[in-house]
């Protein structure tokens, strides 16, 4: 995971070249085109897998190839999407003073030689994966 590096104090995250999504204390923020991906029901999803043991390897293709991503019960969505290939994940401790606005996210922004068709391929690729595992897991 790399270290977020703000551009200056006035450009908004969503104006960042090259932004997919976030989570900030672990709340998910993603572009409409994200949809797919976002409306998964996360906390169902990692109750399951409490049950079922810590964690879940979830495959899906994505560019001819098949991908396994790991997911383990609560943890933040950011270090399941730090597995992708299209996007890189960049952690944000928050504000340096620790005041009341302070807290902790995961900035998504595409990686180099991925663009946003690519990204919306595979965050749906793996939507699809994850709805099928909450089948399989929850019947």
């Amino acid at each position: 995971m790399i270290d977020f590096e703000p551009i200056d104090e006035d450009t908004g995250i969503e104006e960042y070249p090259g932004y997919v999504g976030m989570t900030w204390d672990g709340e998910l923020s993603m572009l409409s085109e994200f949809e797919n991906f976002k409306k998964f029901n996360w906390d169902t999803y990692s109750e399951f897998i409490e049950e079922w043991g810590e964690s879940r390897d979830i495959s899906y293709q994505f560019r001819n190839q098949i991908k396994l991503v790991r997911f383990e019960a609560y943890q933040d969505i950011g270090f399941l999407v730090d597995e992708f290939l299209s996007v890189e994940v960049h952690s944000d401790d928050g504000s340096s003073y620790g005041g009341m606005a302070s807290g902790r996210g995961y900035i998504f922004f595409l990686r180099a030689g991925f663009n946003l068709v690519d990204a919306i391929e595979e965050f749906n690729a793996v939507a699809i994966a994850l709805n099928e595992d909450l089948k399989s897991i929850s019947s």
